[in-house]
């Protein structure tokens, strides 16, 4: 198992042409793929030997190397999976593994989110549920972990059916999508300035990204407190949040809060209210000039 899945790393500088690379992969794929037949011994053995040993060429760079790895778990392994319970349960903890092998690194970090999110997809919906509140739980780790968290539940909102549940009926406290938006909402007030600006800037994107349908912002808008006339606990929360970010004493910090209610201003059509149309005009006199430019351009948005 070792050798076949080092094969498709090496072959990649030495096939010349396309054809043979992939005639080559595909003897990989038909031996790893015989290796995990139950007459070769424990299943759930072999499953495990075979993902660790793939899981390298996950973490590489794009490349057909990292394709043959992807390709060989969501396509073989999945299609035996349906025959072996075994098998199932390999993959299903994939996504897990990836996550404690993941690089610390900002572009090894985004290729293992690439690479876990490749296999997620194809996870049953229980499965996929199960996966998001490991990641939720997750954000309350390890800095590495809580870094990890907030990409990951980006990709989660933005990638899985129904994060909302608007098709589903399910009731408002149940749903998955929720209870990551909460976890990221709690990292915007991370100890560290990293963990806070990228948790603020990934925010923002979720925000922006359920802007575009009336049902999914009218419930976005109720989530964060500001569905309602007046002022929700929830409302007073974000805003005191928003204050404290952008008077953060790292820029990167003050410059994704200000992203955020940038998105905030699509959400709510332009209608800030009193408190945030304040936070912004103080981010207007901040020392920095790309940091004043930020604010000018999230109060043109303001109707």
């Amino acid at each position: 198992v070792q050798t076949v899945a080092e094969i498709p790393v090496v072959a990649v500088e030495v096939c010349r042409s396309s054809g043979s690379y992939e005639k080559l992969c595909e003897l990989s794929s038909q031996i790893l793929s015989e290796v995990l037949k139950a007459e070769h011994g424990d299943q759930t053995v072999s499953a495990a030997e075979v993902l660790k040993c793939l899981t390298p060429l996950m973490f590489l760079p794009k490349s057909q190397a990292k394709g043959f790895g992807l390709q060989f778990v969501v396509n073989r392994m999945m299609r035996l999976a349906n025959h072996s319970s075994q098998i199932k349960k390999a993959v299903v903890n994939l996504p897990k593994y990836l996550v404690h092998k993941a690089p610390e690194k900002a572009e090894p970090r985004a290729l293992a989110v690439e690479s876990i999110m490749e296999i997620v997809k194809v996870l049953a919906f229980e499965d996929q549920v199960e996966f998001t509140h490991y990641v939720v739980k997750m954000s309350q780790g390890k800095g590495q972990f809580r870094l990890l968290s907030v990409d990951l539940i980006l990709m989660l909102m933005t990638t899985l059916r129904d994060p909302l549940g608007l098709d589903s009926g399910d009731k408002v406290e149940n749903l998955w999508g929720l209870t990551c938006l909460e976890a990221s909402i709690e990292r915007c007030s991370d100890v560290t300035a990293g963990i806070k600006a990228r948790a603020l800037t990934n925010l923002a994107q979720v925000v922006g990204f359920f802007s575009g349908n009336n049902r999914s912002r009218t419930l976005l808008k109720e989530v964060m407190g500001f569905g309602n006339e007046g002022l929700s606990s929830t409302k007073c929360r974000m805003n005191d949040l928003l204050l404290k970010r952008c008077m953060d004493e790292k820029a990167a910090v003050r410059k994704a809060a200000l992203f955020l209610i940038s998105k905030l201003t699509v959400l709510l059509r332009g209608a800030l209210d009193g408190e945030l149309l304040k936070i912004v005009g103080m981010a207007c006199s901040d020392p920095l000039v790309s940091i004043r430019k930020a604010a000018i351009s999230a109060l043109s948005e303001v109707h």
